[in-house]
């Protein structure tokens, strides 16, 4: 079994929905004025979640420095 939770065909698809769930969590968590209740595993998942936020901005940036190629590593629909 993979430890991948999604087909590649789907990955940023699926995991922006997800995304947004959390944000919309954090959002009313901040509007009300108070802190997220997490569980223990709940809390370690949000820190790996904003460390793996800040080197997918990262990684982002830099491939979108990269030049353009005929042939990429990301199929087109």
């Amino acid at each position: 079994m993979s430890n991948h939770p999604n087909m590649s065909y789907v990955a940023f698809e699926n995991t922006v929905a997800a995304m947004r769930q959390c944000l919309a969590m954090m959002e009313e968590a901040r509007d009300a004025g108070v802190k997220l209740t997490l569980s223990g595993s709940e809390q370690r998942a949000f820190t790996e979640l904003f460390n793996a936020s800040e080197a997918f901005i990262e990684i982002a940036e830099e491939i979108e420095e990269l030049p353009e190629e005929d042939e990429g590593l990301v199929d087109e629909p």
